[in-house]
C-alpha cells in the first residue's frame, strides 16, 4: 500500500489521557510520529464523528487514516461515563465503517486478547468479548489483515 499517493495522512489516537503514566506514553507516541507527515487527532470516543458528513467531518475524503488503537477505544466506550457502555460494539463498528467509507486507506491497530486462558473478572471478559468481536468484524470488512508476531508480519488476509 502506497500512502504517498493518497490525500492527507491522519493519525487518530485513542488513549484516554488520564494520569501521569498515560501522559508520558502519549507524549512518547507523539514524539515518535512527529516527522512522519501525520495530522494527529486525539479521539477517545465517537470515531464516527470524524467522518459523518461533508459539512461536519474532521477527516477529508480520500485521506489515509491510522486508528490506534482499537483496544483503547473499546475500553473508553465501555468504561468511561461518556462512552457508549453496552452499545460499544455497535457504536465503534459504525464509526469504523464511516471512516472506511471516507478514507482512501484505513489502518486499524488492535490487540489480541483472551488467548492466554487466564481467569478474568466479568468486566474484563466483557471487554475481551467486545474487542474480539470487533477484531473479527474489522477483519471481515478489510482487504488485508496482518498479525505482527515478534515484529514479523503474518498475513491473515490479503497482501
Amino acid at each position: 500500500m502506497n500512502l504517498a499517493s493518497t490525500g492527507e495522512k491522519w493519525y487518530v489516537a485513542t488513549m484516554w489521557p488520564e494520569g501521569p503514566d498515560a501522559q508520558r506514553r502519549i507524549h512518547r507516541h507523539q514524539a515518535m510520529r512527529a516527522d512522519k507527515g501525520f495530522i494527529s487527532c486525539e479521539r477517545y470516543l465517537d470515531v464516527k464523528g470524524l467522518a459523518v458528513s461533508e459539512s461536519s467531518a474532521v477527516i477529508p475524503k480520500g485521506s489515509a487514516v491510522l486508528l490506534e488503537c482499537l483496544g483503547n477505544l473499546v475500553a473508553n466506550e465501555m468504561f468511561q461515563s461518556e462512552g457508549a457502555g453496552e452499545e460499544a460494539l455497535q457504536v465503534i463498528l459504525e464509526g469504523i465503517t464511516a471512516l472506511a467509507a471516507r478514507a482512501a486507506h484505513l489502518i486499524v491497530v488492535s490487540n489480541e486478547v483472551g488467548s492466554d486462558g487466564a481467569p478474568y473478572s466479568a468486566q474484563t471478559q466483557a471487554f475481551q468479548q467486545v474487542l474480539g468481536a470487533l477484531n473479527r468484524e474489522v477483519c471481515a470488512l478489510s482487504t488485508c489483515a496482518v498479525e505482527m508476531v515478534c515484529g514479523i508480519p503474518v498475513y491473515l488476509k490479503g497482501k
